[in-house]
C-alpha cells in the first residue's frame, strides 16, 4: 500500500482518529495538515524527534502522544494511503465538483478530480458513487455512470454517497424527492415547461 510521511508542526493538528491501527476519520479545514492529511489514512507510525518510534498503538494512545508531544517540532507520522469504507460528501449550490466517473465493472467509480474542485482535498479516487441526492431531494441509489453524470449535470446543491471498492454497490432504486422529475435515469424523458403545452395525445398506451 502507498504511503506518506507527513511532518508535524507544534501546537493543535485538528484532525481526528479512530479504531486500531489509528484512522484518520475527519480533517478540520483549520488543520495545518489539511492539504496534506485525508479521511481513511491509517497511522503506520508516529517518529518522535528523539528518534523513539511509535507502532501498533490505538487510537486513543496515539492521540495522547501527540498531545504530550506537542512541543516536539521535529516529529513526522507515517500514513498508509487507504480509502475510507464510506465517504458523504455535500456539494453546494455554485461549487464545482470536478470529477471523472468511469463505468468499472458496472459501477461508477470515480478515477479523477481536476486541480480545480472543490473537492481536490478529498481521499476518493478509486471509490464508487453508490447514491447521489439531488437539489429536489431525489435520491438516486445503485445506478450506473450515465445516470450519476446526468444527476450532476444539474447542478445545485448535491450529497454524494461513496463507497470502497470492496464492498457492494446497493441495488438499483429511485427515492423521489419533493419535486422530482423523470429524468435522471430516463434517457427518453423529457422535462415540460410550465403552462399551455398545445399538443394532442391519444392512443394507448398516451
Amino acid at each position: 500500500m502507498p504511503s506518506i510521511e507527513v511532518p508535524v508542526p507544534r501546537g493543535n493538528l485538528l484532525f481526528s482518529v479512530v479504531g486500531n491501527p489509528p484512522t484518520v476519520s475527519q480533517v478540520s479545514n483549520d488543520s495545518p495538515l489539511r492539504h496534506r492529511l485525508k479521511v481513511g489514512y491509517t497511522v503506520a507510525q508516529l517518529i518522535l524527534g528523539d528518534g523513539t518510534k511509535v507502532t501498533g498503538v490505538s487510537a486513543d494512545k496515539f492521540a495522547s502522544m501527540l498531545e504530550e508531544s506537542g512541543d516536539d517540532a521535529a516529529r513526522w507520522i507515517k500514513f498508509e494511503m487507504a480509502l475510507p469504507r464510506e465517504s458523504i460528501i455535500t456539494l453546494l449550490e455554485g461549487e464545482a465538483h470536478g470529477l471523472t466517473i468511469t463505468e468499472r465493472n458496472g459501477r461508477p467509480v470515480v478515477t479523477g478530480v481536476a486541480l480545480d474542485s472543490d473537492l481536490k482535498y478529498e481521499n476518493i479516487v478509486g471509490m464508487f458513487v453508490n447514491a447521489i441526492e439531488t437539489k429536489d431531494g431525489t435520491k438516486l441509489i445503485g445506478h450506473d455512470t450515465t445516470d450519476i453524470t446526468a444527476a450532476l449535470k444539474r447542478g445545485g446543491q448535491q450529497i454524494i454517497t461513496l463507497k470502497h471498492p470492496n464492498l457492494r454497490m446497493a441495488k438499483k432504486e429511485v427515492i423521489p424527492g419533493d419535486e422530482f422529475i423523470k429524468g435522471a435515469s430516463d434517457p427518453n424523458a423529457i422535462n415540460l415547461p410550465a403552462g399551455k403545452l398545445y399538443i394532442a395525445i391519444s392512443g394507448q398506451p398516451p
